[in-house]
């Protein structure tokens, strides 16, 4: 009867995970131990369920655990091994050296949710000696990997609009919901290099990637190196529609640094095959690459009796 108490905390806890935010399309639903308070010997077990909210696939989805790690280590519980030191999920597809799961997005159509993951830690206390107390912040960290689309419809001017400088109007044509957001923008005032004899034009456009999630980008499959791989993406253009940006003539992808959750960039658009008549529109394709991770904490106490 003793653990009734300690579970009905827990349960009230798990009710507040699911008020995450959505902005980065995995959401925790369920994040905790099966008891808040545990004494020597005993074994805890830590459930996480995370659901893909967002509008597109997050690939290579995995979790671990941190901060109990160090003092916990290393004795056998549950069926997910220690490795390095670190305590391995029960399931199969949760572990990093493993092949991970593709969580799909909700299907407006159908009405179907999005695909979730479940994952389980289990752990023996160690034996601490009576009157030994400490409560331990853990952390679950929630892996993913996207490839996102981005389009921008560019309306081409007529060459008497043109030389007047006037702005050419950019419109977002397609945006997926996920972490990193991309914004295409000509800074104002507008001063054109316009070529009459080839019916081309260089033009200046600013691109601004901004992390608007709550968790950390990095590059593919690099989140377990912070120095190399942390708050970096890989922007791809994939499409120009008879246009050309110097920023990407050199490398295709280029890699992008953030900083304060933001990478801004200034390129060249050269604009070719103009009709003096405008009206025509073109499309520019810009695909994000990148990994990304999100922490959740919960904390369990130790009393040893």
């Amino acid at each position: 009867m003793k653990r009734w108490a300690p579970l009905l905390i827990v349960l009230l806890a798990l009710g507040c995970v699911s008020q995450a935010s959505h902005s980065n399309g995995l959401v925790v639903l369920e994040f905790g131990p099966d008891f808040s308070v545990v004494h020597q010997n005993e074994i805890v077990t830590f459930r996480a369920r995370v659901q893909n909210q967002g509008s597109f696939p997050a690939r290579n989805v995995w979790m671990e655990l941190l901060g109990l790690d160090q003092d916990f280590c290393c004795t056998p519980a549950g069926q997910g091994p220690w490795r390095g030191g670190e305590k391995a999920p029960e399931e199969p597809e949760c572990r990093y050296e493993e092949k991970h799961r593709d969580l799909k997005p909700p299907d407006p159509f159908w009405g179907t949710p999005g695909d979730e993951l479940y994952c389980r830690w289990v752990y023996k206390v160690p034996d601490f000696k009576p009157g030994f107390k400490k409560t331990y912040n853990v952390i679950l960290r929630i892996f993913s990997t996207y490839e996102t689309d981005h389009l921008e419809k560019i309306q081409i001017l007529s060459a008497a609009e043109i030389l007047e400088g006037k702005p050419f109007p950019i419109t977002r044509i397609e945006e997926t919901f996920s972490p990193l957001k991309l914004e295409v923008s000509l800074p104002q005032p507008v001063r054109y290099n316009y070529d009459e004899s080839t019916q081309s034009l260089e033009v200046p456009i600013e691109i601004l990637v901004r992390n608007v999630g709550d968790g950390t980008p990095c590059l593919k499959n690099e989140c377990k190196k912070p120095t190399e791989g942390w708050d970096k993406v890989q922007l791809k253009l994939e499409k120009a529609d008879g246009m050309k940006i110097d920023c990407f003539e050199q490398e295709n992808p280029i890699t992008l640094e953030l900083y304060r959750d933001e990478a801004r960039i200034g390129c060249r658009l050269k604009i070719e095959n103009i009709k003096g008549t405008g009206g025509e529109e073109r499309t520019l394709h810009f695909k994000l690459i990148y990994s990304y991770f999100q922490d959740q904490q919960t904390t369990l106490t130790v009393e040893a009796i």
